[in-house]
């Protein structure tokens, strides 16, 4: 178990490796480090050919475009199974009212254009997108968290990708759960709160997806944020709701909504 304050999240604790092409939209983000060494350090989720969404916070602190690249395909950063693609990006558009000195990170999103498409295949798919009709996610309906962050506090990254089952409260339980803190956090349009125990402090890597079942199709709820939680392992976690960005995405993306 972690404890969390409100700051992006890193880590997946408490899930389990990922049966290999489950989530073919899942991608990993790296970024070039001083030394030239590329390394993982968010998630994103493939939305089309041509776009990926992350979040913010993974590519505010420096925006040069080279710096960064796309894995898809990726199960088990150990082995070369020969159905990874890397793809540079394109260009990177961070909502212009995302701020992280606020709480809460309003607008903690970003497209990431992909400078070749991507090759749609078995390992490598597309994430539907949420539409104005199934927003709330809740109702007991199944979603999954999955990414390559920490397995724990100051551990190390796994190599095989991790997921997780957690569920999607509604904004009325969320309220109640929370504490003062968080409350001054949540908003209810970007926001999308999550539970599932103990497992629900630090579930997610930062940028990358959680889906739900909705009538028997996964569909991308919320890009990963950030998360509050003190002892004991009872509040949720808060996450960026992409519904709340339809119009958004699809003025900045080849996205067409159903």
């Amino acid at each position: 178990f972690t404890v969390c304050t409100a700051t992006p999240l890193q880590k997946i604790v408490g899930g389990q490796d990922a049966f290999r092409n489950n989530w073919p939209w899942q991608l990993s983000f790296w970024f070039q480090g001083s030394n030239g060494v590329y390394n993982h350090i968010c998630g994103a989720a493939l939305i089309s050919e041509k776009y990926a969404l992350t979040a913010a916070h993974c590519v505010a602190n420096d925006p040069t475009v080279s710096k960064y690249k796309l894995l898809l395909g990726e199960h088990d950063f150990s082995i070369d199974s020969g159905n990874e693609v890397t793809i540079a990006v394109d260009t990177i558009t961070m909502h212009l009212q995302y701020s992280d000195s606020s709480g809460g990170f309003p607008n903690d999103i970003a497209i990431l254009k992909l400078s070749s498409p991507a090759p749609l295949n078995a390992f490598v798919k597309t994430a539907k997108l949420p539409t104005s009709t199934s927003t709330s996610f809740y109702n007991g309906r199944t979603c999954y968290i999955t990414g390559w962050g920490r397995l724990t506090g100051g551990g190390d990254n796994p190599d095989i990708l991790q997921e997780a089952q957690t569920t999607v409260m509604s904004h009325s339980e969320c309220r109640s759960s929370l504490s003062i803190a968080g409350l001054l956090y949540l908003q209810e349009g970007p926001h999308i709160c999550v539970y599932s125990g103990s497992n629900g402090a630090c579930n997610g890597d930062s940028g990358g997806p959680l889906v739900c079942d909705v009538d028997g199709a996964w569909e991308l709820a919320v890009v990963t944020s950030w998360g509050l939680q003190n002892y004991p392992t009872s509040s949720p976690t808060v996450y960026t709701r992409l519904s709340n960005y339809e119009s958004w995405i699809a003025q900045n993306t080849d996205v067409q909504y159903e």
